[in-house]
């Protein structure tokens, strides 16, 4: 009786593990990490409260290799996931795979389809019991997106609008086992749509946003060459 009582009070104080990552977010424009201008407060808070990583380097980059190695600990030499395989290959072990075996409950939100969805893609995927295209998947849509409070963001607000709601229902005053999320944020991607008041506040005085909208894409089109942005365009699409 006291061995199961101690393994009961050893799974009571398990964590629950939230992975939030910020789709291509570099650090040289995060105040968190010493940029001039104060555009992430919530993440500095973060940062006082924990832990900042100030030498850490993504693996591939692109979305699926990055994903593939974050929920494997592989690079892509040994996960194969990438331009060439689209995909990841049966029976490599992954996080939340080993978590859910070990009494986790595990939930995906996002609307980047070549993070997670796709099932055939990942092939099975990468372990997680839930997952939730927000914006897309009618099923979530249903429960927990309509809500008048989130306005008309589709973007991070309204993940973290859906991703509250879910806690809420599955979580909150349950007593159930902890849990795993992880939240994908397309936000900070080209094609940049900030929602208001942040466009206005960081764009230049007298550039409007849809004059700063119509050089979008600069990202991909700079990448295979078919145009070289002005250093006055990059500066926009730095601000947005």
């Amino acid at each position: 009786m006291a061995e199961v009582k101690k393994r009961a009070a050893k799974r009571a104080r398990r964590p629950n593990i939230i992975i939030f990552m910020m789709d291509t977010q570099g650090v040289n424009n995060m105040s968190a990490h010493g940029y001039r201008r104060r555009t992430t407060p919530n993440i500095e808070k973060i940062a006082k409260e924990g832990t900042l990583f100030e030498q850490h380097f993504v693996t591939a980059p692109w979305t699926l290799p990055v994903h593939a190695s974050l929920f494997t600990g592989r690079y892509e030499s040994g996960h194969g996931a990438g331009a060439q395989h689209e995909g990841l290959e049966p029976g490599l072990p992954s996080l939340p795979e080993v978590l859910t075996r070990n009494g986790c409950r595990s939930v995906a939100f996002h609307n980047n389809h070549w993070c997670l969805d796709n099932r055939d893609r990942w092939n099975p995927g990468p372990g997680f019991e839930e997952y939730h295209q927000y914006g897309k998947d009618d099923e979530v849509d249903a429960e927990f997106v309509h809500d008048e409070s989130l306005g008309d963001d589709t973007g991070s607000l309204r993940l973290v609008g859906v991703a509250k709601r879910w806690i809420e229902k599955n979580v909150l005053g349950n007593g159930g086992k902890p849990f795993f999320m992880y939240l994908n944020s397309c936000q900070p991607h080209d094609v940049y749509h900030p929602p208001e008041p942040f466009r206005s506040r960081f764009l230049p005085e007298g550039v409007s946003y849809e004059r700063a909208l119509s050089r979008k894409g600069g990202q991909v089109d700079s990448t295979i060459g078919t145009r070289c942005p002005t250093l006055e365009e990059w500066h926009w699409q730095r601000c947005l």
